[in-house]
């Protein structure tokens, strides 16, 4: 987690015109935090942001958009914004 900071820091003072999904790969972020499928070419997962997440695959994780989606709760974005929702804080 220190790590992923610290590159993000360095790049956002060295190049503050790319986003940060281009340099954070959401399917390292997301399965680092929680078990991942493969399911085709995209991978899917347990939404851990539902108060009683039942062993249903849920959310899904898009490598080519690098985007994420819950299928029942809703929940969506990029990398920034699963970081934000999961650790309950800011990437910088």
């Amino acid at each position: 987690m220190i790590v992923i900071l610290i590159v993000i820091k360095i790049y956002i003072k060295r190049d503050q015109s790319k986003p940060l999904k281009k340099i954070m790969d959401i399917v390292k972020l997301i399965g680092d935090r929680l078990a991942l499928e493969e399911n085709g070419n995209k991978f899917k997962s347990i939404c851990p942001f539902h108060i009683n997440s039942e062993d249903f695959y849920t959310l899904l994780i898009d490598p080519d958009k690098q985007t994420y989606t819950c299928l029942k709760c809703g929940a969506h974005g990029g990398p920034e914004e699963f970081y934000k929702k999961y650790e309950g804080k800011k990437l910088i």
